[in-house]
């Protein structure tokens, strides 16, 4: 089976913490009245999975292995912290537009005032207030003194 991630989970600690928790009902012989982490219900639940057995549980893992070593990653430095809604949205489009499987990681800097920073392996998006009045700071000057 295919799965798919949700957009609730969306960097590698969530996964490793998922791989974990499915590792250990793996080795429960009879498990009874479990409690699943919200990220187990959300991945189920996002591909249709009613009812976890040990095949079902296996095929997970295998799919969270070959997430962990197969998606790219990219982290994305904010000002504020964005609500949930707008974090679901915002990993959504970023799927549909890079990769189905794109994990990332967010980090919060009130520093940056506004916008953001995007960070891959190989390239850095400056697209934060901080950066532009710095870029612009000469030119600022300038109009200031001749307002």
């Amino acid at each position: 089976m295919s799965y798919r991630l949700p957009e609730g989970i969306y960097n590698s600690s969530q996964l490793r913490q998922l791989h974990s928790e499915l590792t250990r009902l793996r080795s429960l012989r009879y498990p009874k009245n479990i409690v699943f982490s919200s990220n187990l219900q959300d991945l189920a639940s996002a591909n249709s999975i009613k009812k976890l057995n040990v095949a079902t549980v296996g095929d997970m893992l295998k799919f969270i292995d070959t997430t962990l070593d197969e998606s790219p990653e990219l982290t994305m430095t904010l000002a504020s912290a964005p609500g949930v809604d707008e974090r679901d949205e915002l990993i959504a489009r970023l799927r549909r537009l890079l990769h189905p499987k794109l994990l990332v990681h967010f980090i919060i800097r009130p520093e940056l005032l506004a916008g953001c920073v995007v960070r891959t392996k190989t390239a850095i998006f400056d697209m934060s207030l901080a950066r532009a009045l710095k870029d612009n700071q000469q030119k600022l000057v300038m109009r200031l003194k001749n307002a």
